[in-house]
């Protein structure tokens, strides 16, 4: 006879609209807090698009799960302020997109929010219930109290910590807002379907620069010369001319 201790959570999780329990998964969001000298004591934080948030205080040595008392909530991002530093990070806002906005094996139920280190998150204004079947992408926090997201159709923006959201830009349509990158002001922002830029994010003035009649999910980033780019699904890189608001070829895909 063989007998074996259970090991995981202990808690029963909140259900949240699933009927299964917590799990992991793949990964696909990631947080670094540096130590001012040593990497072994760096803070990290890895998301689950349907296995929750695990946090490392030892470099990446151990890790321990902080979502498992939420049953199957998935991690499409993690962020926190652009001033939040190893001695004050336990005091700093760090928001998680909630959700799989990639492979949709799991619907977000909002952005959460932690104001101690991460070791537990709480739901700010954005929510939803997962019977709304709703999507978050990629955030970018440009301060404390002041970040942007996008959910299925709309980009929302709070600028009093997540306690109330407004509409930045409605799409009207399933957008499916994914991938962000920001430059100052600049915001370049891919959905399931098009592009989305804003010369300035506060003035919630968006424009749909690229339109597709079917998917082409695209990532974007930010180059070492301060300019946009993105690569199609096709892997084909592209720049983007902020002045003339249009994209031009970078490269060639390999044969």
């Amino acid at each position: 006879m063989c007998i074996r201790d259970s090991i995981g959570a202990q808690d029963l999780p909140n259900a949240n609209g699933y009927s299964n329990f917590p799990q992991m998964g793949r990964l696909n969001a990631f947080l670094r807090i540096k130590h001012p000298t040593n990497r072994n004591l760096d803070v990290l934080f890895v998301g689950a698009p349907s296995g929750g948030l695990w946090k490392s205080i030892d470099g990446g040595t151990t890790w321990v799960p902080k979502l498992d008392e939420a049953a199957s909530i998935g991690v499409s991002d993690i962020k926190t302020s652009p001033t939040t530093t190893f001695a004050n990070y336990t005091t700093k806002p760090i928001y998680i997109s909630t959700g799989d906005f990639d492979a949709n094996h799991s619907k977000s139920i909002g952005i959460l929010k932690s104001i101690d280190g991460g070791e537990t998150f709480n739901s700010t204004g954005l929510s939803f219930g997962v019977s709304v079947q709703e999507s978050t992408g990629e955030m970018h926090v440009f301060d404390d109290n002041t970040l942007i997201v996008g959910t299925t159709e709309i980009i929302k923006k709070t600028v009093d910590g997540g306690v109330t959201w407004t509409d930045s830009f409605d799409s009207g349509t399933n957008a499916t807002f994914l991938r962000i990158a920001v430059i100052g002001n600049k915001v370049l922002y891919t959905g399931l379907f098009d592009v989305f830029y804003t010369s300035d994010y506060t003035t919630d003035n968006w424009e749909i620069v690229v339109s597709n009649n079917n998917s082409n999910k695209a990532a974007v980033t930010v180059g070492e010369d301060n300019n946009f780019y993105i690569q199609e699904q096709s892997g084909q890189i592209k720049k983007f001319d902020t002045t003339l608001k249009t994209f031009s070829n970078f490269g060639t895909i390999p044969v």
